[in-house]
């Protein structure tokens, strides 16, 4: 598993204990942490800048909690610095969470790692705190992949929180629905190449033949979407989705996509030729090719990042019955 992986399985988990969703537990949603803001640029006092990964607010403990996901062994010093010059007047000014912060307001700026990796990560930040005695307050969550969430140092402000993550949350960070978060901008290429191809076998089959690299991030975000508040970061997502339809476009679809049109990376359409020579729709022998090819191309960039022992990819809720 790459460090992104492992990134994008952590925000995945925190971002779906903020929903309600019955099949998985509801600690933080119960505790009102229902605000979710994605990679917000926050705005220092000194005219520097800190984007942190996610930030989950509660208007009922008029609390927010700054989440910076760590899944390798370090941290990233001058990240830590900037987090820790946060202000509470950025929540309702600047990432305008429903917070009154004359009113018992409180925040936390939380590391979320791999479990794995708490002690490193720990040792990190008391080394930083030598220089910057706050970042040592930071509260520190480890996330293993069977046993859940639990606060492995440092505590919260509010303590409903704090009892939640000392006491640990169980869930199994593999169960979570990926709809949560498919993946990140740092996501490998074939982790999106996986929701691309998704979408555009989609897309043949409902005889749709324009989209853009946007559409596909956003049919794969799916609500989570909206939770992102950078621009910046869309056009990267979108930019980088972009990249794997072209490579796609050259290799195993070719002859399937097309870029007709100019315009922004965000709003340029690919078409999709699902039509054969007469017009009409092709038929679900076309659309299996179709299908075929796609997982190649999967399979093909996993290939490439990660070796000749790469596990090969099987979709069969893709594969059409035999005629």
């Amino acid at each position: 598993m790459t460090t992104s992986s492992k990134n994008v399985l952590i925000l995945r988990a925190l971002i779906a204990l903020c929903k309600r969703d019955i099949k998985l537990p509801t600690d933080l949603y119960d505790l009102g942490y229902t605000q979710v803001v994605i990679d917000k640029t926050i705005r220092l006092e000194d005219d520097r800048s800190v984007m942190p990964d996610l930030i989950i607010a509660s208007s009922k403990e008029n609390h927010c909690v700054v989440w910076e996901s760590k899944s390798g062994r370090s941290i990233d010093n001058d990240q830590a610095k900037r987090l820790a010059s946060t202000k509470a007047n950025v929540f309702p000014d600047q990432v305008m969470l429903n917070v009154k912060i004359q009113d018992g307001f409180a925040f936390d700026i939380a590391y979320a790692c791999d479990g794995k990796e708490c002690q490193n990560i720990r040792c990190d930040l008391d080394r930083v705190a030598k220089e910057l005695p706050s970042v040592g307050l930071f509260p520190l969550v480890g996330f293993y992949d069977e046993s859940g969430i639990k606060t492995h140092s440092g505590r919260f402000n509010k303590e409903n929180i704090n009892r939640v993550l000392r006491d640990g949350i169980n869930i199994d960070l593999r169960e979570v629905p990926t709809e949560y978060l498919r993946f990140d901008k740092d996501s490998p290429r074939s982790e999106m190449a996986l929701y691309v191809i998704i979408n555009i076998v989609a897309y043949a089959t409902r005889e749709e033949s324009l989209f853009s690299a946007e559409q596909i991030a956003r049919d794969s975000y799916g609500s989570s979407w909206a939770h992102i508040a950078s621009n910046a970061t869309k056009d990267e997502i979108a930019g980088k989705i972009d990249n794997v339809l072209s490579d796609a476009r050259q290799h195993e679809l070719y002859g399937y996509l097309t870029k007709p049109g100019r315009g922004g990376i965000r709003s340029q359409k690919w078409n999709l030729s699902y039509l054969n020579r007469r017009g009409t729709a092709f038929p679900s022998k076309r659309l299996k090719k179709l299908q075929k090819q796609c997982i190649e191309f999967v399979n093909r960039l996993r290939n490439e990042e990660a070796g000749i022992y790469a596990r090969q990819l099987r979709l069969p809720f893709f594969l059409l019955e035999e005629e």
